[in-house]
């Protein structure tokens, strides 16, 4: 079972499972806004981080979200 956000289904949490995803900005950083990441909010798992590079904000998310299905699973 996955998440599915508009366009694209979200694998589950490699690690617990969990299929209620979020995307998030790390609030610690400076420049929390040129980042972001889909994070689970049961074991505090982050994906990898997406970059702005002059993304719009829904750009950014997508990215966030793609690397999220694209990292190796083991």
């Amino acid at each position: 079972m996955g998440f599915n956000i508009g366009f694209i289904y979200l694998k589950p949490c490699p690690f617990c499972g969990n299929d209620q995803l979020s995307l998030a900005r790390d609030p610690y950083r400076e420049a929390a806004s040129t980042f972001m990441f889909v994070v689970c909010p049961s074991c505090g798992t982050r994906g990898p981080v997406a970059y702005r590079n002059d993304k719009s904000d829904d750009a950014l998310k997508v990215a966030a979200l793609r690397r999220w299905e694209e990292r190796a699973d083991g």
